[in-house]
């Protein structure tokens, strides 16, 4: 390498290092910026922040804790109140409780850099993991890393892994679906009934997948994806399409589960519908979706919408509706192939910057989001990036020989050395100044935004260089919002603050979207529509409902491809020019517009099916509708429309006929009209003009001299008999009939409202039924002795305000019209006594009526009322008719008031209050109508209406009274009423004596939820039962009902006792189990949780017979406290109540303390009760003080809960009482046998024979204890010999004689040699004493008289075949038990007993094997069948086999004393306590208790009976000389 060429690689190695430094300096400066406008944006002047600021500003640097669904979750809110309180403290004047900004700025940006950088490496870390865990997913046999080898953040990821078990596939085929069912996966799809999923629902799902390549599953409750979708199989096969609509699913990643079901497991997808999920999030790699071409993620709750989405390119199909998007992406215009694009139901701001680029965009939704404009904003990242004009002319070169730069103008030649103007703006933006990765749409933290400039023209450079300098900002040109006046939209720019009303062009991009057909606006705020709509030439469908729109564009007519339209609910008030352009259109909305008229135009668009004009305010259609000829459908309702009339709009065809007629009529002029008048019923009579008017003239005539006038049926239009009175062609009067008293003109055709004249002032009686009326005017009130006016059969609408100045008037009828409301002040009719408001559409009445005091016949049928006021002030009233109305309530007190009739059939009414027919209605009311209603019973007030005599109450629910007496007359109904009173009233009072919160509201008339409170354990079901009971006790036919009130009541008080009870009882029971594990583990310290200070078992006196029982006592900390490691356990030990809580059966009953105290205090077994609260001495003291040391109590006494081992049952306590009966009758008939026998001659010859064998035993019995006793004391004497050697020998020893004397070896050797020879001795002592007794007993026994002997012998024998008896009956209750799956907790100690024998013969008893049961001894008691008789086998038929001696011997005496020397074998404790019973005063008593004792001072060496005196023994050997008896 040269020396030029080593230079020059040293000038750019140094350049390299220069440039490294100064963007090194360059961070350095920026970080440093950042701080500083953190701080100043929260700085209040002073100079110094307070602790709430300065987390702010940590905030404000990007170091807030973010969600887990947000950015990995990094950091996390820990980790940020650790990095705030380590910054705050590090700060110099943090005790002042400000922290210096000056010393701040020092430290801060490097710490704010580093937690930045590793918060960032942390979210790479878990991101690159998690696609780790997805590829090693796809094989299920890749080798699991080691533990050891991650780090922590790591190790939590697999965290929840650990758990996860590979699934397997099951070679099933899928059930078929029937006919019925049909789902075609969407969320709009019909509901049907779907064929229940297997137990498997992903097996199920997954075979589906592998047959058609879809996974389709509706409202199945999945919680997420199958996990079959993360097999390998399925994954090498693909899934083209996932449809599981209606579900619980809240991700599409099932890490804790199968880590493969995810995206990059399903990259052949194609269609993915999600509709009415609860997702919330999508994941950050749905990208990998490459080939997903449809996708509707419908009815979740998504906010946002992850990066990685906008690389779907294949997606055409997008719905995201009834979500919650605030903004989308703004580069959401790189999906180019999208063609259908849903976003309705969010509450989006603005569209996406990018929309206009979506060219094949056919479908656009973005109803329901609340936009207020239109505008697409440029997307300001671009905005920022626009270069200034003459940027690209400059060229920067480096002069060769001094290598420094210069700028050089390629198009003018212009060199210099500064930087130019044009790349100042460029150089600031590469070196960082500006920061527009964010794209903010308000000024950046600590950014200065530049005012207005209203210098600056637009599209000048100027003007430009500013707009740019406000994108790199992050802020818009434009600012749209509402004027204050007008409410319209104002745009201001942001530049020169001009201000404009209608939207700037570059605002105005939305009619880019050159192939769209369909786009709905609907339910926005929308004021003004874009001008460039009008460009989207294939538009067909365009809808902008529920908007504020006050006027259409000027162009609307180029779309000429528009065939619906619907701009119902807007502020429409005319329509364009060019609208009438518009051919193709079929369908044309405006309903709820401001259309006060509509122009001639409506007339060309053709091809119009349906026109909808509702609710707007048309008076007059133009008659060019007549020529829409392919109409079908128009509705004009609620519009004062009077050309053509309302009615004629019905027969469509027939008003467009007319509509053209007019419009003829407009262009040619009328057609002549011949005038003829038509009269009779059904105007068949047809009256030429000038005969009509000479005849009406002579009528005229007649009324002025009679006063009376009547028409009916002649075709009057007007009342005859005006003239005009002055020059005013308006002015007209009746002068020829000014006494007219009665003016009748029914059923005639009024064209003009009728003349009321000042001379028509006398009328008293008019009627105008049926005239077709369709208003009144003001002067009406001229006819001021009016007293009778009927104007029923016409179309009035309302009354006039002078109406109510008729004072006089007594008898109004205006039924059968169209009256929607009345004048407030009708109630100056204070003279009326009938009003008939029949068959009108009135939907309330003015409160002025109830000042009619007079009146006394009120009829409101057949109209709209839902509430009635209160009429207790119609003091007069007798009839009042309310059918066919709305009413849901009487008003009140209607009872007050002299009713004889009350009509309210056909109406809504649920119930009757008890008060509605209280006071003076029950001595008038004599007829009532409530037909037709919602009633389920009749009010408690029925029976007090005693003039009562006609009731219709048909075609009601009707329960009280039921259906079947409704035909039975009044008389049975008001019986029925009144016994049903008397049966709810004694209800109530058994429910308050039983002790039960009621609602009374809720006994009629269907009793539910009757019981509200004290109900104790009683389940919904009980209740439920016990409503159904109560309504057929009270309600309906009751008298039908078998049951009376108290066996209602008492039975579910016993079950309410009874499921207090089995609640109580299995709680107890659980906690019984639970405590005999504990103490089954105290031997392994390995499981041992609760020791002996603590838990320990006791005994209690809770037996039958107040013996003890065995019982478990438990601490009352140990039972509720967690207990803390300390000196006496190594781990944390849980209360045993939480312990307690798992394992209890569920239940509708919440398992508290409360609840378990109230079972140790109430719960009551069949001997009493079996738990209490009590203090209890532990074997040892687990106690510590505050510091963890040991109390050391001794003893130590705690508060406990004492429970019994074994809680009887009720089954168990009754079997335990007929298993003793069964005993005890046998042993009495047992008795009772024996000394029958016994009294005969034969029993009385063996048992002498006894009593002699029994004193040749005890000879033999005195003769061996006189050897035993020369033995012992032999045994003695040796054994003192020995004594007195051991202590010679220790003596030796304690001298030092030599070893051969003494052979010991030790001073503790000599004195265990003298302490073991002293026992031997003592032992050998008590040897002699013992056979001393054993002699002076035989020998006394030998001296006892003859009748005791037989006594004794007599209960030996008894004892004997009694403990026989009970062993065959307990194991026959023990093979009865084994069957039947009881427990004997009565045999042996807590039924251990039983617990062995079950444990030995139950296999083999269960198998139905022949098990003989029965101990070895009771088999040798039994007697030798065949020693007894032996059947001879050649016996000749019919013949009687003789018995044997043995056979006679056994009938005549079946007992024995074989095995009875050694009596011990027949200790039975329940014998003894049955043989004590069965003694008495008498002789015979005595000798047997005498015998009872004798034989047991026997055995034991004491008496059996406490109370047994030696005396009595003497007196039974009949000695005097006082020997010695030990007792």
């Amino acid at each position: 390498m040269s020396a030029e060429e080593k230079e020059v690689l040293k000038l750019k190695r140094l350049a390299v290092a220069n440039k490294a430094q100064a963007e090194a300096m360059g961070r350095d400066w920026q970080r440093q910026q950042d701080v500083k406008r953190a701080f100043e944006s929260v700085d209040d002047g002073d100079g110094t922040l307070g602790k709430a600021e300065f987390k702010e500003v940590l905030e404000l640097l990007g170091l807030h804790a973010r969600p887990p669904n947000v950015d990995e979750g990094v950091p996390s809110s820990k980790l940020f109140d650790t990095r705030f309180e380590a910054w705050w403290l590090e700060a110099d004047a943090y005790k002042a409780g400000v922290v210096d900004m000056t010393q701040a700025l020092g430290v801060l940006p490097d710490k704010v850099c580093a937690a930045l950088e590793a918060d960032e490496k942390t979210r790479r870390k878990k991101v690159a993991y998690r696609e780790l865990l997805l590829m090693e997913a796809e094989d299920f046999d890749a080798e699991e890393p080691d533990e050891a080898d991650l780090d922590p953040i790591q190790r939590a990821l697999r965290e929840p892994l650990r758990g996860y078990q590979p699934f397997k596939l099951e070679t099933r085929a899928p059930d078929p679906a029937p006919a019925a069912w049909r789902d075609d996966g969407g969320a709009t799809g019909k509901q049907c009934a779907a064929p229940p999923l297997p137990e498997d629902g992903a097996v199920r799902e997954g075979w589906r997948s592998l047959e058609t390549h879809q996974l389709i599953a509706v409202e199945r409750g999945l919680e997420a994806l199958p996990l079959i979708l993360g097999s390998t199989l399925l994954q090498q096969l693909g899934v083209v399409r996932i449809s599981l609509p209606r579900n619980k699913i809240e991700t599409l990643h099932c890490f804790s589960e199968a880590p493969a079901v995810g995206c990059r497991g399903l990259s052949m997808l194609r269609e993915l519908r999600l509709p009415r999920n609860n997702l919330k999030c999508l994941p950050e790699d749905v990208g990998l979706f490459r080939q997903v071409e449809q996708m509707d993620l419908s009815g979740n709750a998504l906010t946002a919408l992850p990066r990685s989405f906008l690389e779907l390119e294949a997606l055409f199909s997008l719905d995201l509706t009834h979500n919650n998007f605030k903004t989308l992406p703004d580069d959401l215009g790189e999906l180019t192939r999208l063609e259908t694009l849903a976003l309705a139901e969010n509450i989006l701001q603005k569209l996406p910057s990018t929309l206009p680029r979506l060219h094949e965009l056919t479908a656009l939704d973005v109803s329901g989001n609340g936009l207020t404009h239109l505008c697409v904003f440029p997307n300001l990242p671009e905005v920022a990036r626009i270069r200034t004009p003459g940027e690209a002319d400059w060229d920067c070169r480096m002069e060769p020989k001094s290598r420094r730069y210069y700028y050089c103008n390629t198009r003018t030649g212009r060199v210099q050395k500064v930087l130019p103007a044009a790349l100042r703006l460029a150089k600031e933006e590469k070196g960082g100044k500006l920061k527009l990765g964010k794209n903010r749409r308000g000024p950046a933290p600590g950014a200065k935004v530049p005012g207005v400039d209203s210098k600056l023209k637009m599209n000048t450079i100027s003007y430009n260089h500013r707009k740019v300098e406000l994108a790199r900002l992050g802020v818009d040109e434009w600012d749209v919002a509402w004027s204050d006046g007008d409410g319209a939209t104002v745009y201001t720019s942001r530049v020169n603050g001009d201000r404009e009303f209608k939207i700037p062009s570059s605002l105005d991009k939305l009619g880019s979207l050159r192939s769209l057909t369909e786009l709905k606006i609907d339910r926005n705020q929308l004021r003004d529509l874009p001008p460039s709509l009008a460009q989207l030439k294939e538009l067909k469908l365009f809808r902008c409902r529920d908007n504020y729109i006050r006027s259409l564009a000027d162009n609307m007519g180029e779309l000429q491809k528009l065939t619906n339209l619907d701009c119902a609910t807007n502020e429409l008030s005319e329509l364009p020019p060019s609208f009438a352009r518009l051919t193709k259109l079929t369908f044309l909305s405006l309903q709820s517009n401001r259309f006060e008229k509509l122009p001639p135009l409506i007339g060309k668009l053709t091809g119009l099916k349906r026109l909808m004009l509702g609710n707007n305010a048309l008076v007059t259609l133009p008659y060019e509708v007549g020529f829409l000829t392919t109409l079908e459908e128009l509705q004009v309702f609620n519009n004062p429309l009077e050309d053509p009339p309302y009615e004629t709009i019905s027969d469509l065809p027939a008003m467009m006929w007319s509509c053209r007629q007019k419009y003829w009529a407009l262009i040619n002029g009328p057609v002549p009209v011949v005038v003829a008048r038509k009269v009779g019923i059904a105007d068949e009579i047809h009256e030429p003009e000038p005969a009509y008017q000479e005849r009406i003239g002579r009528v005229v005539e007649e009324a002025a001299a009679t006063g009376r006038m009547e028409l009916q049926l002649q075709g009057v239009t007007e009342i005859p008999g005006a003239v005009r009175v002055s020059r005013n062609p308006d002015v007209w009067d009746h002068l020829h009939l000014a006494g007219l008293k009665v003016l009748k003109l029914s059923m005639n055709h009024f064209a003009a409202p009728p003349l009321f004249s000042p001379s028509l002032g006398n009328l008293r009686v008019l009627w105008l039924t049926q005239c077709e009326i369709r208003a009144i005017h003001d002067d009406v009130d001229h006819l001021q002795k009016l007293r009778e006016l009927i104007l029923e059969d016409n179309f009035l609408t309302k009354l006039p305000r002078t109406f109510p100045r008729l004072r006089r008037l007594e008898l109004l009828n205006v039924a059968k019209n169209r009256l929607y409301e009345l004048p407030e002040n009708l109630g100056n009719l204070t003279s009326l006594t009938k009003l008939d408001l029949a068959m009108n559409n009135l939907e309330h009445l003015p409160l002025s009526i109830t000042q009619l005091r007079m009146l006394e016949d009120l009829s409101v049928a057949s109209n709209h009322l839902y509430k009635l006021p209160e009429l207790t002030s119609l003091e007069n009233l007798t009839s009042l008719n309310l059918d066919a109305n709305g009413v849901h309530i009487l008003p009140p007190r209607l009872g007050q008031l002299p009713l004889r009739s009350l009509r309210a059939s056909h109406n809504r009414l649920e119930r009757l209050g008890a008060d509605t027919l209280l006071g003076r209605a029950e001595a008038t009311l004599e007829h009532l109508g409530v037909a037709s209603n919602n009633l389920l019973e009749l009010p408690s007030c029925i029976p007090a209406c005693t003039a009562l005599r006609c009731v219709q109450v048909e075609y009601n629910p009707m329960r009280n009274p039921p259906a079947e007496l409704l035909s039975e007359g009044v008389e049975i109904l008001l019986q029925y009423c009144r016994i049903r009173d008397a049966r709810l009233e004694k209800f109530k009072q058994l429910l308050t004596e039983f002790q039960f919160d009621y609602d009374e509201l809720h006994m009629a008339p269907e009793a539910f939820g009757v019981i509200t409170g004290r109900s104790g354990f009683l389940t919904p079901d009980d209740l439920t039962a016990f409503d159904k009971e109560c309504d057929a006790y009270l309600n309906g036919p009751y008298y039908a009902c078998p049951k009376t009130d108290v066996d209602i009541l008492e039975r579910v008080d016993n079950l309410r006792h009874e499921r207090e009870h089995t609640f109580y009882h299995t709680i107890l029971l659980s906690l019984i189990d639970l405590m005999r594990e504990e103490i089954s583990s105290h031997g392994d310290p390995g499981k041992r949780r609760f020791g002996h200070g603590v838990l320990l078992e006791e005994t209690r006196p809770w037996g039958r017979e107040g013996e003890e029982v065995g019982s478990y006592a438990l601490s009352l900390d140990a039972l509720v406290k967690l207990g803390r490691p300390n000196r006496y356990r190594k781990k944390e030990r849980p209360a045993l109540f939480d312990v307690l809580k798992e394992r209890l059966p569920p239940s509708l009953f919440d398992y508290t303390l409360e609840v378990l105290k109230d079972a140790i205090v109430k719960y009551q077994g069949p001997y009493g009760h079996v738990a209490q609260l009590d203090k209890v001495e532990f074997e040892r003291c687990e106690c510590v003080d505050e510091k963890g040391r040991g109390m050391g109590h001794e003893p130590c006494v705690l508060p406990a809960i004492c429970i019994e081992k074994i809680i009887y049952s009720q089954g168990e306590a009754q079997r335990r009482v007929q298993e003793d009966d069964k005993i005890r009758s046998a042993w009495a008939k047992l008795w009772q046998d024996l000394e029958t026998k016994i009294k005969q001659r034969h029993g009385k010859l063996i048992l002498n024979n006894e009593v002699h064998r029994r004193k040749r035993t005890v000879q033999t019995r005195i003769k061996g204890c006189k050897e035993a006793l020369d033995a012992a004391k032999s045994k003695v004497k040796e054994e003192n010999e020995k004594f007195e050697i051991a202590k010679r020998r220790k003596i030796n020893f304690e001298n030092g004689d030599a070893f051969n004397f003494h052979r010991l070896s030790s001073a503790e050797e000599a004195q265990q040699l003298e302490v073991d020879a002293a026992e031997k001795v003592d032992a050998a002592q008590q040897s002699v004493k013992s056979s001393e007794g054993g002699l002076a007993m035989a020998k006394q026994q030998l001296k006892m008289p003859p009748k005791v002997l037989l006594q004794i012998a007599i209960e030996d024998v008894k004892r004997k075949y009694c403990v026989v008896k009970w062993q065959e009956i307990i194991d026959e209750n023990r093979r009865e038990a084994i069957d039947s799956g009881w427990r004997r907790p009565w045999d042996g100690k807590d039924g251990k007993l039983f617990e062995d024998y079950s444990r030995r013969w139950a296999p083999g008893l269960n198998a139905g094997q022949d098990c003989d049961t029965l101990p070895v001894w009771i088999k040798k008691l039994r007697p030798d069948a065949t020693q007894i008789f032996t059947p001879d086998p050649n016996l000749p038929p019919g013949a009687v086999q003789a018995k044997t001696a043995a056979q006679i011997a056994y009938e005549l005496f079946p007992f024995d004393w074989r095995e009875t020397d050694d009596m011990t074998l027949y200790e039975n404790q329940y014998y003894d306590a049955f043989e004590a019973d069965y003694i008495t005063e008498d002789m015979a008593a005595q000798n047997r208790k005498v015998a009872r004792n004798l034989r047991h001072l026997e055995r034991t060496g004491k008496t059996l009976d406490k109370n047994f005196a030696p005396e009595d023994v003497k007196q039974a050997l009949g000695t005097t000389d006082g020997g010695e008896i030990r007792a």
